[in-house]
Parts: structure tokens; C-alpha cells; sequence
């Protein structure tokens, strides 16, 4: 996976979000990531992949846009504005979302160490 100042790697993890692509998850995800949920509760990356083995994260539709990339040495922070409408959990997930991905390069490849999800209201 790539990193470059066009946010071009957020769509992979949409398309992945869309498949339930757990191996996706398990590669590019860093050992300890870290999420916050758009209501508020933190995932692990073990919780995170379990959502996905088990079917209970579902998206119909994920649209990436205004996607903004900052990269600082072996750091990244993407900034990205999500149309989304499905469910993670039991959370239901619709509407237009920010987002903020914090990825950093490990063993020679960018992971993600973070992520935040929040509603525009």
C-alpha cells in the first residue's frame, strides 16, 4: 500500500470495508491499533478483524471524498469526508462521516495505527 499526499490509500480500505476483506485488515493493520468508533467506543485490532470474520460489519455503500494527506517522515495523517450507509456491530452507520487515519511505516510498509470516525451533523 502506497501513501502519497492524494489520499490515495484511504479507497483501498473503503473497498475493503465494502468486501469485508479480513486479510486486507490483518496486513494493514499496525499490531496495535487503535480506533475510535463513531459512537464513541474503542476498537482493537483483534475486535476490529472479529467484525468482519463474523459478518456483524456491513457496508452497501462507502464513498471516500475531500480527501486531505499530510505525510511527516515515516508518519501520514489523512484527513477524509465519508458517504456511507451500513452498519459496524451494532452500530448503524449512515450518512456523511469525517475521518481521520493516522498510518506510519512498519517493516518497510505503511500500516494503520489509528483511526476516527465522527458524524457531520
Amino acid at each position: 500500500m502506497s501513501v502519497d499526499r492524494s489520499g490515495g490509500h484511504e479507497p483501498l480500505f473503503a473497498e475493503a470495508d465494502k468486501k469485508g476483506d479480513v486479510s486486507f485488515f490483518e496486513k494493514n493493520l499496525a499490531r496495535d491499533y487503535i480506533s475510535i468508533e463513531a459512537d464513541g467506543h474503542m476498537s482493537t485490532k483483534p475486535e476490529v478483524l472479529e467484525l468482519y470474520r463474523s459478518g456483524q460489519s456491513k457496508f452497501e455503500t462507502l464513498e471516500v471524498k475531500d480527501r486531505k494527506v499530510r505525510l511527516y517522515g515515516s508518519n501520514a495523517v489523512a484527513i477524509s469526508e465519508l458517504t456511507m450507509k451500513g452498519h459496524s456491530g451494532t452500530v448503524e452507520l449512515n450518512g456523511t462521516y469525517r475521518s481521520i487515519r493516522v498510518l506510519e511505516t512498519q517493516n518497510g510498509r505503511w500500516q494503520s495505527v489509528s483511526f476516527q470516525l465522527t458524524k457531520v451533523q
